[in-house]
């Protein structure tokens, strides 16, 4: 959220907007709009486009499994919002004249900005929760219960944007003609700003309880970099808005406004695909061999070893070692081979196939009767050229499968 109180070309005094001057003082000069507000702007846009292509890549290549791993849902959900977030927050913070359709206050300050700022957070929210529900509390992502958090929190965003709206503008945002610019009321934009506090606050406190789940799946690092960011752009917006209420007749503190929300969004957008889409395009072949080996180690190192199927495998095999004890799981050219399941006292999981055009499969084959290894009753695998996938599996006597991870 962003106050702007100027717009460029005008001088006056900022009591103005109460109709109280300042007598025996200059009236303070506002920064015309300049090339360094337009930079931001295009700059910003440009690379959203460059991050769309990246998002489209990822999609296209949605069935790489550490692409998948990624949530690509929420990741695309995240990436609309932090746009709309950020052109709302040029608007708002006076990198944009106000003139035109520009001049619909609340629009762009409750619709746009605040709306999608808020859309952005609840959704950082919902992700941390899923990795927080499915490897902590053991439950499936699907169902109403699992969905309800995220469709509370949008809820209750709508709820707010409809009664900001309905509410007088002299209480919220209003536009001011003299100034031709968009002022947010003192009250209301610092209860905008303990909104965004308390998002903040959730987010920081969900990555904590994350911080110990298996690390192939663990988004642990990712999420704390959300929460720092998250953090670090409340904290500027706070004290720009307490400390320097005039910020938008400075080209270098507006700017400075717009590129931290900017920042927020881009980077957290690439600190989730850019790492995997980069190596898919660069490295596929190895780094999926490196990524399912790290999540054999770290999946199921206490209880597994496992040598993953890769694809243009030479050997076909997977080992998984307990004890003494060997199954190995092998590709065969059978088609439809029942799905095997492999538990333990903490955790559980599914070996299965990515769809695909060759008829391979796999069987787990064991080597001697060891406990905790079941055939499921159900479920059978298509044909695949696909590595075999490590999945998670929730609520098994009950016949839940979670798909969030793989």
């Amino acid at each position: 959220m962003a106050s702007v109180y100027t717009t460029p070309h005008k001088t006056f005094d900022p009591r103005a907007w109460s109709g109280t001057p300042t007598p025996g003082k200059p009236r303070p000069v506002a920064d015309p709009i300049g090339p360094s507000d337009m930079a931001i702007l295009y700059t910003g846009l440009a690379l959203y486009a460059i991050t769309a292509a990246a998002l489209v890549f990822a999609w296209l290549n949605r069935k790489f499994p550490p692409l998948r791993a990624k949530n690509l849902p929420l990741t695309t959900v995240m990436y609309l919002s932090a746009v709309i977030w950020f052109f709302g927050s040029c608007v708002c913070n006076g990198l944009i004249e106000n003139k035109g359709i520009w001049r619909e206050c609340q629009v762009w300050g409750i619709w746009v900005n605040l709306a999608f700022e808020y859309v952005f957070s609840c959704t950082v929210i919902f992700r941390i929760y899923s990795l927080d529900r499915i490897f902590n509390q053991r439950k499936t992502n699907r169902g109403l219960r699992y969905w309800a958090p995220l469709i509370a929190m949008y809820c209750s965003v709508l709820v707010l944007c409809i009664v900001s709206q309905a509410v007088d503008e002299s209480n919220t945002i209003k536009y001011i003609d003299f100034f031709k610019t968009c002022h947010y009321i003192t009250h209301y934009r610092y209860a905008c700003m303990s909104i965004r506090w308390c998002l903040s606050v959730v987010i920081a406190a969900l990555t904590i309880k994350i911080r110990n789940i298996h690390s192939s799946f663990n988004e642990f690092r990712e999420s704390a970099f959300f929460a720092v960011l998250s953090i670090s752009t409340d904290l500027e917006t706070t004290l720009v808005q307490v400390l320097n209420n005039k910020h938008s007749l400075s080209r270098s503190i507006r700017g400075t406004a717009a590129a931290f929300d900017f920042a927020t969004g881009f980077v957290a957008i690439w600190i989730l695909i850019g790492y995997p889409v980069i190596n898919c395009i660069l490295r596929r072949d190895e780094y999926l061999e490196e990524w399912l080996d790290k999540l054999s180690r770290d999946g199921l190192r206490n209880e597994y070893a496992m040598e993953p199927i890769m694809q243009n495998s030479r050997s076909g095999y997977s080992k998984f070692k307990h004890g003494s004890l060997v199954d190995t799981v092998k590709e065969t050219s059978v088609a439809h081979q029942p799905l095997s399941h492999i538990a333990n006292d903490e955790h559980s999981y599914c070996l299965e196939h990515q769809p695909g055009s060759l008829a391979s499969s796999a069987a787990l084959q064991q080597t001697d009767s060891v406990s905790g290894v079941d055939h499921l009753p159900y479920g059978y695998s298509d044909m695949s050229s696909e590595p075999v996938r490590l999945a998670s599996i929730s609520e098994m006597g009950n016949g839940g499968r979670s798909r969030y991870i793989l």
